[in-house]
């Protein structure tokens, strides 16, 4: 049990770069777009090829909600960090995948247990596939 709890205590910093991922993001607008041009362009639709990896699961995390954070405007680095944070709570530390998913949850983003899960199995799938076998099915 100290081992979770250090552990958790040990990462709770990097998972506070939650809490800055959502600064700045106040909805500031400013007129820089205006002298942006648009093209249109036609493409054909290649077949579809799964994409592993660091970039999968950042792109991932970009499109995905978390509660109050805004993980579009978040650095490659400070999500691959929350990221491989995950892997190492059902990897090296060998929590039950719902216990990373509910400290995911108690962080001060509060996302929902859905939006939790969705961040912490891509995680596994992109970052650590060989822990796959924890998320549920």
């Amino acid at each position: 049990m100290q081992e979770v709890a250090g552990w958790f205590k040990k990462h709770v910093v990097p998972f506070g770069l939650l809490a800055l991922l959502g600064a700045g993001c106040g909805g500031e607008s400013t007129d820089d777009m205006a002298d942006v041009t648009t093209t249109t362009t036609t493409t054909t639709t290649a077949p579809s090829v799964t994409v592993m990896g660091p970039a999968a699961f950042v792109a991932d995390a970009r499109a995905m909600t978390f509660g109050t954070k805004d993980l579009a405007s978040a650095s490659d680095e400070d999500l691959l960090k929350v990221g491989k944070l995950v892997c190492d709570g059902v990897g090296t530390h060998g929590l039950d995948f719902g216990r990373v998913v509910q400290r995911l949850v108690r962080t001060d983003a509060h996302p929902t247990t859905a939006e939790a899960m969705a961040l912490a199995t891509s995680a596994v799938l992109n970052l650590c596939p060989e822990h796959a076998s924890a998320i549920p099915s």
